[in-house]
């Protein structure tokens, strides 16, 4: 049975930081996919858990499909901690109960003929969506 997803709006995860100033910078919308709830996304956890050498039941993070409509964006960001203007970032506490994300893997599901790249301004290099096409980078 086709379902259709109900995307909510994006936000920053409250245990890295929540100011106004980072709530601005993310404009898209997204779906949590539940963790191998359909055989399609069981595949794409195990492959993903399989080139991070992984468990994908206890180490992978329930997928999210994140849709960025035209002029929606996530501005400069960490995906772990708080990124200040400087450079360095501030991780948050490491709990027995709070996982750090060491590693993401962004899979790109369209065309993006023009805009749309995702931008790693330490390295100088954007990324420019492409079905199929994937970046991996730790955090």
């Amino acid at each position: 049975k086709n379902k259709k997803c109900k995307f909510i709006k994006s936000f920053v995860d409250e245990s890295s930081s929540s100011s106004s100033r980072e709530q601005s910078q993310r404009t898209s919308s997204f779906v949590g996919l539940p963790k191998m709830g359909h055989s399609k996304i069981a595949s794409l956890e195990r492959r993903a858990a399989d080139l991070l050498g992984i468990d994908a039941m206890d180490q992978l993070e329930p997928l999210q499909l994140v849709r960025y409509k035209p002029g929606e964006f996530f501005g400069l960001h960490h995906d772990t901690g708080q990124l200040y203007d400087d450079g360095s970032v501030e991780l948050p506490p490491k709990t027995p109960w709070s996982k750090r994300r060491v590693a993401t893997l962004f899979c790109y599901v369209n065309d993006v003929p023009q805009g749309g790249a995702t931008y790693f301004p330490e390295l100088e290099l954007r990324v420019q969506p492409k079905r199929g096409r994937a970046v991996l980078w730790c955090n």
